[in-house]
């Protein structure tokens, strides 16, 4: 998959967070503002 044009469906992004969420780590996970703002738009 070109790096240049990655789509990310809402499928995807529900599974990321999932795996986020049971993550041991999460609490040492820290989105920039950027990426609050595209996951907002989801």
């Amino acid at each position: 998959m070109s790096k240049e044009k990655v789509m990310i469906t809402k499928k995807d992004l529900d599974l990321l967070l999932r795996a986020l969420d049971e993550s041991p780590n999460r609490s040492g996970i820290v989105f920039s503002g950027e990426a609050q703002n595209t996951l907002s738009k989801f």
